[in-house]
């Protein structure tokens, strides 16, 4: 068998099985159709649709927006890069911030879950400093609390 031959008949037995997936994809999909529509069948012989009802759970009351100087606990997740792993990855920062407007927020001191070795004590505590500072937007914060004032330390 010569060389484009052999090339010939390859590509007939991709395309064979390109047409054999293509015709089970097409069996699923219609089947899929056939179950739906029977669905809908039995719904208008047994008198029409059926209802389903959910009932929320009540809404807490809306907290008060924040004004400038405000200062809140919360968490968010920053991406960290850890040469070991050879990559970047997502780790929790716990922190404090001061409001600088009523959805956006300057962290003021961040903490880290301490790492379980030397070098990555070391990583951890250059990432803290990296994030003071920087702005966070209120909605991608989560388990925030407010901070009263006679919790504020004063500079």
């Amino acid at each position: 068998m010569s060389f484009w031959n052999r090339e010939r008949s390859l590509s007939d037995q991709m395309k064979k099985n390109k047409i054999e997936r293509d015709k089970i994809r097409n069996a699923k999909e219609q089947a899929k159709v056939d179950r739906m529509n029977a669905q809908t069948r039995m719904r208008e012989k047994n008198g029409g649709a059926s209802v389903q009802l959910k009932f929320a759970e009540p809404v807490a009351p809306k907290e008060k927006a924040y004004k400038k100087g405000d200062r809140i606990t919360a968490s968010y997740n920053t991406s960290v890069f850890k040469p070991k792993l050879n990559g970047w990855r997502t780790e929790s920062v716990n922190a404090t911030l001061e409001a600088v407007s009523p959805k956006k927020f300057k962290v003021v001191s961040a903490k880290i879950e301490p790492a379980g070795s030397k070098r990555q004590q070391f990583n951890t505590s250059g990432i803290e400093n990296r994030e003071e500072g920087k702005t966070k937007l209120l909605s991608s914060l989560y388990n925030v609390k407010s901070v009263r004032k006679s919790q504020v330390k004063k500079k």
